[in-house]
C-alpha cells in the first residue's frame, strides 16, 4: 500500500528537479544570447538564430568592420598607449647620443 505512495513521492522530487534544471537551462541561454548581442554589438537579444546559417559563408564586410574598430575604445586605449611608447622610445634613443656641441674637450 506504500508503495504507490513512495513511487509517487519519487516522481514528483524527479518532476520537481527537471524543473529546477529546465530553469537553470533557460537562464543560462538568456545569459550566452544576452553575451552574443554585446559580442555583436547590439544592446539586447532580439534576434533569431539561423541554424543554417552556421554552415554558410560568405564574405564580410569590410568597410562596416574596420568603421566599427576605429570606433572601438579598446583599441582607442591602446593606439594611444602605443604613440605614447613610441614617442619614450625616440627620445630616448635622442638622449642616447652625445651632442657634440656639448661636449667639452679637456687640455
Amino acid at each position: 500500500m506504500n508503495s504507490p505512495l513512495i513511487q509517487r513521492s519519487r516522481a514528483e522530487v524527479e518532476r520537481s528537479s527537471a524543473l529546477v534544471l529546465l530553469d537553470s537551462a533557460k537562464r543560462d541561454r538568456t545569459i550566452t544570447r544576452n553575451t552574443l548581442a554585446l559580442l555583436m554589438g547590439q544592446q539586447e537579444a532580439s534576434f533569431k538564430l539561423d541554424k543554417k546559417a552556421f554552415f554558410a559563408l560568405s564574405k564580410p564586410d569590410v568597410a562596416a568592420t574596420d568603421d566599427k574598430l576605429k570606433n572601438n575604445p579598446d583599441l582607442l586605449k591602446l593606439n594611444s598607449s602605443l604613440e605614447q611608447s613610441k614617442a619614450r622610445l625616440d627620445l630616448e634613443k635622442a638622449n642616447a647620443v652625445p651632442d657634440p656641441g656639448s661636449v667639452r674637450v679637456w687640455h
